[in-house]
């Protein structure tokens, strides 16, 4: 659903936490923006253009920790006012634990879920279905219960009718971007990742090729705001984001237009 109803002034840490972001005189604010470590690469320039475009607003971004590690600090307040996510399963762990608000989730790109290989493609996968092959044994992919990217690789195992042969070889890993370094050592042979994360890549992991979106549940990068954080700096920030200046940025990381999947499109 996406975001509605004006926000107000006060940029407060969790709504749990008496105490509010500092200000740095009238008119100003802190607005504190994490993701999960997979976006690293993708959304640090943006939020640093989005500080040059609003210098009224103090943005500190923080794209190193695990969603799975912020839940595990709820009881000692998380400093978060944004956080964003490509896919639902990370968003979901996070508003289950109240950080945050679902109601506000607005759908800012799209992504494909890919077959990729290590460097010469040792065992010569061309297809989803080569995967129950004996040539591969080790097959890298997110942990489907804690990530978005072994979510939808699931998804699309159950969906051939592979699950049963493959999950024996899964070598599962804690994020998304796990994946790419297992296929850039080659301890796998085969992953399963977003395609934004070979984006730019050049003699790494190959892609093999694009899952069709018929497999899985639509991948779409979403900003969510944390319960209570309103005010003309969110509005600002949520605004930016749909911005052509923000998307082209998008789009030269490999993150596709927005196309709302069911949860998003109300």
């Amino acid at each position: 659903m996406a975001r509605s109803g004006p926000f107000l002034v006060a940029l407060c840490a969790l709504a749990m936490v008496p105490a509010c972001h500092p200000t740095r005189g009238p008119g100003h604010a802190t607005l504190v923006v994490r993701g999960g470590p997979l976006l690293r690469d993708v959304f640090p320039q943006v939020v640093a253009d989005f500080g040059k475009q609003h210098p009224e607003v103090e943005i500190r971004s923080d794209f190193s920790c695990p969603p799975c590690v912020l839940t595990d600090r709820v009881g000692e307040g998380v400093d978060l006012d944004v956080f964003i996510s490509a896919g639902d399963v990370e968003r979901d762990i996070l508003a289950k634990a109240g950080l945050l608000d679902p109601s506000t989730t607005q759908v800012i790109g799209s992504t494909r879920l890919v077959l990729a290989a290590p460097p010469g493609n040792p065992a010569n996968v061309r297809t989803l279905a080569d995967l129950h092959r004996p040539e591969v044994k080790r097959i890298a992919v997110g942990d489907p219960e804690q990530t978005s990217p072994g979510r939808y690789a699931r998804q699309a195992f159950e969906h051939m009718g592979l699950w049963d042969e493959v999950k024996g070889k899964l070598a599962v890993n804690k994020t998304g971007c796990e994946v790419l370094r297992s296929l850039a050592l080659g301890q796998a042979e085969a992953g399963l990742l977003y395609g934004f994360c070979l984006h730019g890549q050049t003699g790494e992991p190959v892609l093999v090729e694009e899952l069709p979106d018929k497999l899985h549940d639509p991948i779409t990068l979403s900003l969510t705001a944390a319960p209570g954080r309103e005010g003309p700096a969110m509005d600002a920030f949520f605004e930016f984001m749909a911005t052509p200046e923000a998307q082209s940025a998008l789009r030269r990381a490999g993150i596709g237009p927005p196309r709302a999947s069911g949860k998003e499109a109300a």
